[in-house]
C-alpha cells in the first residue's frame, strides 16, 4: 500500500514537473514575440522621428537589461515556476 502511494506522488510530481517545463516554454516563446514586436514598432518610430533615435536606444538597453536580468544570459530563467 506504501509503495502504491509513494508511486502516486512520483507521478504527480512529474506531471507538476512537465506542466511547470510547458509553461515556462510558453512564457518563453511569448517574451520572444512580444521583443520582436517592440523592436519593430522601435524601427517604425525611428523612421518617423529620426531626430529622437537616442530615446530609441534607450528604451532598447532598458527592454535588454530588464529581460535578460543584466549579466545573466537570454536562455536562462529568470523566475521558473514551482509548484
Amino acid at each position: 500500500v506504501w509503495e502504491a502511494a509513494a508511486q502516486t506522488v512520483r507521478d504527480e510530481e512529474e506531471t507538476k514537473k512537465m506542466l511547470c517545463d510547458d509553461l515556462n516554454q510558453l512564457i518563453q516563446e511569448s517574451t520572444a514575440t512580444q521583443l520582436t514586436r517592440l523592436e519593430e514598432l522601435k524601427r517604425r518610430l525611428a523612421a518617423l522621428n529620426p531626430s529622437r533615435g537616442s530615446s530609441v536606444v534607450h528604451t532598447q538597453t532598458l527592454v535588454s537589461s530588464c529581460t535578460t536580468g543584466g549579466a545573466r544570459g537570454q536562455g536562462e530563467q529568470l523566475h521558473p515556476l514551482k509548484f
